[in-house]
Parts: structure tokens; sequence; C-alpha cells
């Protein structure tokens, strides 16, 4: 599945009874949301620099769950 929706994933029930284990593979980006995180490793890693909070969550979409 692609791994940042605009809209909540819905996963099928299907295959759940049954006693074997599932998993969900996502398709996902380093920082998506994020102009100067996406796609670089040490947003996974380093802590953020004084106020650059701030500024991340001022790009992520607001609302709705997105």
């Amino acid at each position: 599945v692609v791994g940042h929706p605009r809209h909540p994933v819905s996963l099928p029930r299907a295959g759940r009874e049954g006693g074997r284990p599932h998993a969900v593979v996502a398709r996902t980006r380093k920082g998506h949301g994020v102009s100067w995180m996406a796609d670089d490793n040490r947003s996974h890693y380093e802590p953020l620099a004084p106020g650059d909070l701030a500024a991340a969550l001022a790009e992520l979409p607001q609302g709705d769950g997105e």
C-alpha cells in the first residue's frame, strides 16, 4: 500500500482467522511532508535543532488525519 495516503487506509478482514500471521508493507518516504526532511536519513536519528519542530509542523497538512 502507499504509506502516505490522503485518507485513512482500510485493511480487509479476510484471512485474519486461520492462526497465521499477516503483514502490511507500505511504500513510504523518509521525512514525507516536510521539504527539508524529505529523503534525508538524518531525520530518523538526529534531534531537531531549536525552532525546527515548529517549522516542520507548519509544513504538515492540518486536520482530517492527513
